[in-house]
């Protein structure tokens, strides 16, 4: 995999720029949350319309603020894209602990040298289901009106792993 591949799960997972109102994000699109986007690209002397102008911009969002501070690349096919939507799809310490979680390796939310030394034990398909389990236990645990939702979309996301 790749970041283009982690980039077409995600568009997979998100779907379309209509911007939604979420009671607890506020406006989001494409899977990014609006405010963020805008900090983002006021940083960048960016476009700070939101939903992002263009699909350049958008990536570049998640590039910037997902898949490089949580180190997703270093994850081995197929688990960087995995992680990406695991780490974009929780808030980012729960998303980095679930990672953490699925490495089993010490639990601080932090993706440190001891965390990423730990990628290299597991099997990809392997670590890869762990995440997701991990990613589907958050998700249980919070236990809000939106579970059936979230826990869909870990659905989708094993779907794509057995066909990729």
């Amino acid at each position: 995999m790749s970041w283009e591949s982690a980039l077409s799960l995600w568009s997979l997972l998100e779907g379309a720029w209509n911007v939604v109102t979420n009671p607890i994000e506020g406006e989001t699109a494409g899977g990014i949350v609006g405010r963020y986007y805008i900090l983002w690209a006021a940083r960048h002397g960016r476009d700070m319309t939101f939903p992002p102008p263009t699909e350049e911009a958008h990536s570049s969002f998640l590039y910037d603020e997902i898949w490089t501070p949580h180190h997703c690349g270093a994850f081995p096919d197929p688990c960087d894209a995995v992680a990406m939507q695991c780490v974009g799809n929780l808030p980012w310490v729960a998303g980095n602990e679930c990672l953490q979680r699925a490495l089993s390796v010490t639990v601080d939310g932090d993706i440190g040298p001891k965390t990423l030394a730990a990628i290299r034990l597991w099997d990809a398909r392997e670590l890869a289901d762990r995440i997701l389990t991990e990613q589907e236990a958050h998700y249980i645990s919070v236990n809000g009106p939106e579970l059936k939702g979230l826990l869909n979309r870990v659905s989708k996301v094993r779907d794509w792993l057995s066909t990729s």
